[in-house]
């Protein structure tokens, strides 16, 4: 009998291991997404680059614009990747620019970013989502019906 009860003391301390290792790790993914978020709670937003001021058209400026909308963005950080907030709001705010540009600008900004998340299926699938949300879904700013 006391050695049953050893064996129960050995899983129950193992349950409750794997249980604490699991909080930890749960806790420390929840820490990560958190420091895509600024001190006010707001989500972190991709700075817009800077257009250079030889650019003297629209169409240049706009196509510069949405060509390097993602450049301050890490494609390889997990954190960033896997933040659908940061990534609905940074995609969101792609859509506002998208949305002034002429066919040919919007057209080459799209394959510039469908370039950067095409190594990524998982990444690939979550734009597409967000995407498909925004542009599709007659609720959103961006449906077009």
């Amino acid at each position: 009998m006391e050695k049953r009860t050893m064996n129960d003391l050995k899983k129950v301390r193992s349950s409750f291991l794997i249980l604490v290792s699991l909080f930890i790790l749960t806790l420390s993914f929840s820490m990560a997404s958190a420091t895509m978020r600024q001190e006010d709670g707001m989500v972190k937003e991709l700075p817009l680059p800077e257009i250079p001021e030889e650019l003297s058209t629209r169409e240049q400026k706009m196509t510069y614009l949405l060509n390097h909308f993602w450049d301050a963005m890490d494609w390889d950080d997990p954190a960033l990747k896997t933040d659908s907030l940061f990534l609905e709001q940074n995609l969101s705010n792609f859509f506002s620019v998208l949305a002034l540009a002429d066919s040919v600008s919007g057209q080459s900004g799209v394959n510039t970013l469908l370039n950067k998340v095409r190594q990524d299926p998982e990444l690939s699938e979550t734009i597409a989502g967000l995407a498909e949300t925004y542009l599709y879904i007659p609720s959103t700013p961006f449906s077009n019906s």
